[in-house]
């Protein structure tokens, strides 16, 4: 096997007077010495043995202290540049030596300086990344360099180690400058593509605004590979996050302490949760389990049983007015169209129904990916969120009757009093809602020929529409409600089209209520252990045939309170799913 003579070791410079490590070039550094170029590894060195200080953790340890007491005083970006050319140097002595020393000969673990939490998240935020090129694992010389680097260049002028700094900026192959630091091998000799200056790289991110990217090509090359070994120390590439935005019922308002929202027993009711995508892997639900990380994703309980409130264990993402949810910096802060940040847990509302019981019922959930990337199990992200709704008993309101027709366009109408029977009702109801726009009828006798406070017998009602969100009764005014007494119309539910800073009735996150707890709630599943879903089941993925949410919905009882707001969400879903396509 060709040797090749490479410096077994790198210059740690560090610019930090803050935690007192020198920056100037040991006098004895072991230049030149014979070493055997390294091919890039793949699997990720999650402990790393340091000479006197024992064992630590690569990356929540190692990393975190290294980058501190290296270049503690930078700013994210540097300091995530700093990361990855301390693992490289890192990996570099783990395949060669099995440990690494503590000092400037290799790079300061233990300068007595607590890791800085901007240094953890550089640490998280690059975890498993090195340095490679052609395939050799690259090692990525540092010194302090010059601390009077300034914009435009950035480029060191004085300073005891400028001299091994290197700037390689459009540079690739055989044109990139190596360092004097280490053995320079043939051109464009992997391991030796160049040194960084730690001052240069502070005046890069704050005069010039580079990212870690730009500023390791600006020294070590433009084609330089940053690489990523995994292993259980290393997040996924694509990772997935939440945030809630937005908590919503069509309920009343509970202006107490122990809940959000009050219903009648055995009212229907909806709720929705928003939610923010904050990592970078997009949100969707595929047919059957995906491959990918956050190709399932689902709404689930956090309890892992059904919902007290809405009677499901999950909702698919289809459900939703978007389908594809991103969390890169390119997609759009709104939630009605895929590609949108955020998405609504669903399009119209969670259908629910106020249990028979009164008292305080908890609705919690979670999000939850059963993509295959997960192996046979599934994983449970984001925050979990709760919905609080107070059950009380309600005096029955009097059955409306008279006919009434529903139309695919969301319309409803109350048609003539006159009329005398369902089958009339229905004959009527399909001739004003005219060809194929008839979607179902209501009707229910008069006592005493005309409906309460409607029109004489005879007389067609009135000629105004009313579109799918219709008002309903809500409940009472319970005791320390603040409320009057009598009947409140809800708050109609949510447009598919509307952003959630439109919904002037919701409750955002910080709202939820405090003080006295209500009934004891499920135990939640703190670990999300596999309950066998495999995106088959009734409530899980629609199949495409289908095409439309409702499908896996709960029933409403036909003419029933609410109908027209259901038939509506039907149509508008129908509508939707015609023009948008599946995800394959």
């Amino acid at each position: 096997m060709t040797r090749l003579r490479v410096s077994a070791v790198a210059v740690a410079a560090t610019a930090l007077a803050a935690v007192a490590c020198s920056a100037e070039v040991a006098s004895d550094e072991p230049l030149g010495q014979s070493q055997e170029a390294l091919r890039a590894p793949k699997q990720a060195f999650c402990t790393i043995p340091v000479e006197g200080r024992g064992k630590k953790a690569m990356e929540t340890d190692y990393i975190p202290h290294v980058i501190t007491c290296e270049n503690g005083g930078a700013n994210l970006e540097a300091l995530r540049a700093q990361a990855i050319a301390a693992r490289s140097v890192a990996y570099y002595a783990m395949l060669t030596q099995g440990s690494i020393c503590d000092s400037q000969g290799c790079q300061v673990y233990g300068c007595g300086a607590t890791p800085t939490e901007r240094a953890k998240r550089a640490a998280r935020e690059t975890a498993g990344m090195y340095l490679a090129h052609g395939g050799t694992l690259t090692y990525a010389f540092y010194v302090a360099g010059d601390a009077g680097a300034s914009a435009p260049g950035c480029k060191d002028h004085g300073g005891a180690t400028s001299h091994y700094v290197t700037y390689n900026w459009g540079k690739t192959g055989k044109q990139v400058d190596q360092t004097a630091l280490g053995y320079i091998g043939p051109p464009g000799f992997g391991q030796n593509r160049g040194c960084m200056s730690q001052w240069g790289a502070r005046c890069l991110e704050n005069e010039r605004d580079f990212d870690y990217q730009r500023i390791l090509r600006f020294y070590y090359g433009q084609d330089i590979t940053i690489s990523r070994a995994s292993g259980p120390c290393v997040e996924d590439d694509k990772t997935l996050r939440a945030k809630l935005t937005k908590k919503w019922s069509n309920a009343k308002r509970h202006r107490g302490k122990p809940a959000d929202y009050v219903a009648c027993a055995g009212q229907p009711f909806e709720l929705t949760f928003s939610f923010k995508n904050t990592g970078s892997a997009t949100w969707r639900d595929v047919l059957h389990r995906g491959k990918s990380v956050g190709s399932d994703v689902f709404l689930v309980t956090a309890s892992g049983k059904p919902d007290a409130l809405t009677g499901r264990k999950r909702f698919s993402l289809q459900n939703n007015a978007n389908a594809q949810v991103r969390g890169d910096h390119k997609a759009a802060n709104c939630i009605s169209k895929d590609g949108c940040k955020k998405t609504r847990f669903v399009a119209g509302g969670m259908q629910a129904t106020a249990p028979k019981k009164p008292g305080i019922y908890a609705s919690r959930w979670r999000l939850r990916d059963y993509s295959k990337h997960w192996g046979k199990k599934s994983h449970g992200f984001g925050p979990k969120v709760e919905l609080r709704v107070k059950v009380v008993a309600c005096e029955p309101e009097p059955k409306k009757c008279g006919c009434r027709a529903f139309c695919s366009d969301g319309k409803s109408q109350s048609l003539a009093a006159s009329i005398s029977s369902a089958d009339e009702c229905k004959a009527v109801a399909q001739t004003f809602c005219g060809p194929g726009k008839y979607l179902d009828h209501a009707f229910a006798a008069c006592v005493g020929g005309a409906p309460p406070g409607g029109t004489s017998p005879g007389t067609e009602a009135s000629e105004e529409t009313e579109t799918e969100t219709e008002t309903e009764s809500a409940p009472p005014s319970s005791p320390g409600t603040g409320g009057g007494s009598g009947t409140q119309p809800e708050a109609s539910a949510p447009s598919a089209e509307l952003e959630d800073e439109e919904i002037d009735n919701g409750l955002t996150p910080d709202e939820g209520p405090d003080g006295e707890e209500g009934e004891p709630d499920e135990e939640d599943d703190a670990d999300f252990v596999d309950d066998g879903f495999d995106g088959n089941e009734d409530g899980g993925v629609i199949p495409y045939e289908e095409g439309c949410a409702l499908a896996t919905a709960p029933a409403r009882v036909p003419g029933g309170p609410g109908v027209a707001a259901s038939l509506m969400v039907l149509a508008t879903l129908v509508r939707r799913r015609s023009s948008s396509k599946r995800v394959h």
